[in-house]
């Protein structure tokens, strides 16, 4: 999945929603951390500013400021404690309107108590730096509306100040010294920059949420995706698959070599034992079986029942021309020879691990089958069928492993094969000319 893909992609799915709310809450603790800091940073200055001033409402309105915002923090590490993710989002919104009605509810009674009839002091004073902090906070909570709101909310009240400001008359000035030191204002800056600066920074922050959103929900898509996969293919066709150029799940008609293996007496089997010791010698003889097809490059297209479909040459053949029938073959040989080690382990239960195998080459349509809600990458074809006919012959012929004409044209290596008489299936018009491997 390329950026911009990832970037137009729908609503996140459930995996990427428990990433980041697992995000949203380490972030929560991160920016509480802050705050405190931020908290300490501000009470020194202001309880000396304080303690200088002989104006008791200036004391009230410094002091109290401060403390109403440890009490937020303080509130915040418990909303944390807690762990709601609910609850955590909710107290971000609360603390984001309190911050900023904070700050600029003491820009507003420092104007007013210093300058009631300039209102220059409330656009250039530097709590809006503090205000900017707020905003750029934004993006650790990974929230987009937070951010935008957080812009909306800020650009009204400045434009508030500086709309008052411009009502009561101001001398502007192009002199920075002027503008710094003096009542004068530098329209540019006051009317614009600042602005500019407030937006700039939400969309940033709200930009970097939705980057990070979308980047967590691709690679969690993507890993979901291979560990679906990776219970089917073998490492290097799953590599092959989701790579962003791969052409390999293409829709598509190629040459590949399809094996079906079933489990003798296996309904016999599982009304001899309770359901938990049937499940787990399933699974042993299941995933023993498909890490032997993915070591000889094949992969596992499905599990029916008690019995395994497996192919190989899907879904890129090999460069050489009959490896993938010959790897097959192989695979097939050592299945059974897994299967009798298995028997030792298992024989205190009464279970023998026999199966039957057949095996077949011929020309497949590989692709995605399925809708968007539920969808395969399989074969489909008649050598699919004719190779779980030739299976269903193993136990009528008294056979463990029976190839087809067809593979035994393609075998790359010498092997054990016995020629069987001519059978005819149902679906074939001509009888199959079949050959039994052993060993």
């Amino acid at each position: 999945m390329t950026r911009n893909q990832a970037m137009k992609q729908g609503p996140l799915s459930e995996v990427a929603r428990q990433v980041l709310e697992t995000e949203e809450q380490a972030s929560a603790r991160v920016v509480n951390r802050v705050r405190y800091v931020i908290g300490i940073m501000f009470s020194g200055p202001l309880v000396l500013i304080s303690l200088q001033s002989i104006d008791p409402a200036a004391l009230t309105v410094n002091l109290g400021s401060i403390l109403l915002y440890l009490l937020i923090t303080v509130g915040h590490s418990f909303v944390i404690r807690n762990g709601q993710i609910r609850l955590i989002r909710l107290f971000n919104w609360l603390a984001l309107f309190a911050d900023i009605l904070l700050a600029c509810g003491m820009i507003l009674y420092w104007t007013l108590s210093l300058s009631p009839e300039s209102f220059t002091f409330a656009v250039k004073t530097t709590v809006w730096y503090w205000v900017s902090l707020i905003l750029a906070g934004t993006a650790l909570q990974f929230d987009r509306k937070l951010p935008i709101v957080a812009i909306v909310l800020c650009v009204l009240i400045y434009a508030a100040m500086g709309g008052i400001m411009l009502y009561q008359g101001v001398e502007s000035t192009g002199d920075w010294r002027e503008y710094i030191n003096g009542n004068k204002v530098d329209l540019g800056d006051v009317l614009f920059t600042k602005p500019l600066v407030f937006v700039l920074i939400g969309l940033v922050s709200a930009y970097s949420i939705r980057h990070a959103r979308s980047m967590v929900n691709s690679i969690t898509s993507a890993e979901s995706k291979r560990a679906l996969l990776s219970r089917y293919f073998s490492p290097s066709v799953v590599d092959d698959i989701t790579s962003d150029d791969s052409e390999a799940t293409r829709a598509r008609r190629q040459v590949a070599t399809i094996l079906f293996m079933d489990i003798r007496n296996f309904t016999q089997i599982s009304e001899s034992q309770d359901p938990e010791t049937l499940l787990n010698w399933l699974s042993d003889l299941r995933g023993r079986l498909t890490r032997v097809v993915f070591k000889y490059s094949g992969s596992v297209d499905k599990f029916i029942g008690d019995a395994i479909m497996a192919t190989f040459g899907i879904p890129r053949p090999s460069e050489s021309p009959g490896q993938d029938a010959t790897n097959a073959v192989l695979c097939a040989r050592e299945m059974l020879q897994v299967c009798k080690e298995l028997d030792a382990t298992w024989a205190r239960y009464g279970i023998t691990n026999a199966i039957g195998i057949g095996i077949h080459s011929g020309e497949v349509f590989a692709g995605n089958v399925g809708d968007s809600d539920q969808i395969e990458y399989t074969v489909i074809g008649d050598p699919v069928n004719t190779a779980s006919r030739i299976e269903g012959l193993c136990k009528k012929l008294d056979r463990n492993l029976i190839i087809s004409r067809a593979v035994k044209e393609q075998l790359l290596a010498e092997l054990p094969l016995e020629k069987l008489p001519r059978v005819r299936v149902k679906g074939k018009e001509l009888p199959l000319e079949l050959y039994s491997v052993s060993g």
